[in-house]
């Protein structure tokens, strides 16, 4: 038998008349008498079909029964079973164009001063991304996954690279990491903080948990757009265009407003206000091009006023469409996020929560001006509980990563859309969080 390709495995059933998707396994018979094995392995012939009909311009598929394959072809089954996935035929994306598409989802901006999110690792070019594997945390454990999946880029939540490294060994795990991803080609991004702050991000799929009547950030974000300064350069009119050319000769990113002005109180020639935004570290650029200019009268420099971006923020606020028990509201939070146990603290007299407040990850310092009947975060300090317990709100701990992780399989079907199929895209099978309730 000859292991050709395998393209896509969902459920693996023991049974013995499982069906199967995708042309996977040929044998050495002549050609006319061939048989073929299908992967991957379903028993769920409607979302079979379902795969069939999206993708059949770029695979053949056929149904069959493996009760009805040869002795030896079932034999081999569990081989192709173990060696998953080996090669995928979809066209890839540049690596370039792949962060591009990242980036455009959650612009890094978001990001808190202190993370480190984008593109960590960037293997030599050219590198084509066919495959995506989705992480909280990159592990060995997780490494190995992607590896075995012949992944081109790891998505990591969580940046494998935060404290700065001085050196690349073997001498911590972390090191060994990215030194074996180099090693592999393989391409890291992590995302983190700006998929806490993004509208639609990992906080509103967590507060997604209960019905709310509506949301908001408990901590709103705030930018300047684009650009972060303005350049204001006030010359005679007869110079404005000379000027406009010179800067955009330089090719600096930038945004130019031309206004004319009443004439000059002491030149008495016809003036002009050319107001360029730019970023903070292209004013220098831009004032050495205006005092090469002699007609320049005035130059003035201001920080352009953050506004709120509405919709983004840390954290997630809101009032419930109908008040439930906290029994209600635990057992809402476990069917949400897979889990068997929480941590719970009771604030006293509390019978009803008629509002949450919500943080992914760790909470202490998003959620302590919080206003809610009911806190739900991965991890808080002592005191933190203590203080919310005492304040009359209830808190719910589940486990840092595991308020996190769900997440990455509404992210999923999102990139699929935006990478137009052309990337094959999994969610970690291995990535847990470390902690186990025992």
């Amino acid at each position: 038998m000859y292991l050709q390709s395998l393209r896509y495995i969902s459920n693996v059933s023991n049974s013995p008349t499982v069906s199967a998707v995708a042309t996977v396994l040929h044998d050495y018979r002549p050609p006319t008498t061939r048989g073929i094995i299908s992967a991957p392995v379903t028993t769920n012939f409607k979302s079979a079909a379902t795969f069939c009909q999206s993708k059949r311009h770029i695979y053949t598929y056929r149904y069959i029964n493996v009760s009805r394959l040869s002795r030896f072809q079932q034999q081999f089954l569990p081989c192709v079973f173990k060696k998953s996935f080996l090669h995928t035929s979809l066209e890839g994306m540049e690596l370039k164009k792949v962060v591009n598409i990242l980036n455009e989802f959650a612009n890094t901006s978001l990001a808190e001063s202190w993370d480190n999110v984008g593109l960590l690792t960037e293997p030599s070019a050219p590198h084509n991304v066919r495959t995506i594997l989705l992480t909280n945390d990159l592990t060995p454990a997780v490494l190995d996954e992607a590896i075995e999946k012949n992944a081109d880029l790891i998505l990591s939540y969580h940046p494998p690279i935060f404290s700065p490294m001085k050196r690349l060994t073997q001498k911590s795990w972390k090191e060994k990491l990215i030194v074996k991803c180099l090693e592999k080609r393989i391409a890291i991004y992590s995302p983190h903080t700006c998929y806490d702050a993004l509208s639609g991000g990992v906080n509103d799929w967590l507060i997604s948990a209960f019905d709310t009547k509506s949301t908001k950030p408990v901590e709103q974000s705030e930018a300047c757009g684009e650009f972060g300064c303005q350049v204001d350069i006030v010359l005679e009119t007869a110079d404005a265009t000379k000027l406009v050319q010179a800067v955009t000769d330089k090719s600096i990113p930038r945004r130019i407003i031309t206004s004319p002005l009443a004439l000059h109180e002491k030149t008495e020639q016809g003036v002009t206000r050319v107001s360029v935004s730019c970023s903070k570290s292209d004013v220098p650029c831009l004032v050495d091009i205006a005092q090469s200019h002699p007609a320049v009268i005035s130059i003035e420099k201001r920080q352009i006023e953050k506004v709120p971006l509405v919709g983004y923020g840390m954290g997630r606020v809101g009032k419930l469409t109908s008040p439930l028990s906290l029994g209600e509201a635990v057992a809402r939070v476990k069917t949400h996020l897979g889990l068997e146990h929480v941590r719970l603290a009771t604030a006293s007299g509390m019978d009803k929560v008629c509002s949450v407040a919500v943080c992914a990850g760790s909470g202490s310092s998003v959620l302590r001006g919080a206003m809610a009947d009911l806190f739900v975060t991965g991890e808080m300090s002592h005191h933190d509980v203590l203080n919310a317990v005492s304040n009359g709100i209830s808190v719910i701990l589940c486990e840092h990563s595991n308020t996190e992780r769900g997440y990455l399989k509404e992210l999923k079907g999102k990139f699929s859309s935006l990478m137009s199929d052309q990337v094959q895209i999994f969610v970690s099978e291995t990535d847990s969080d470390p902690l186990k309730t025992v």
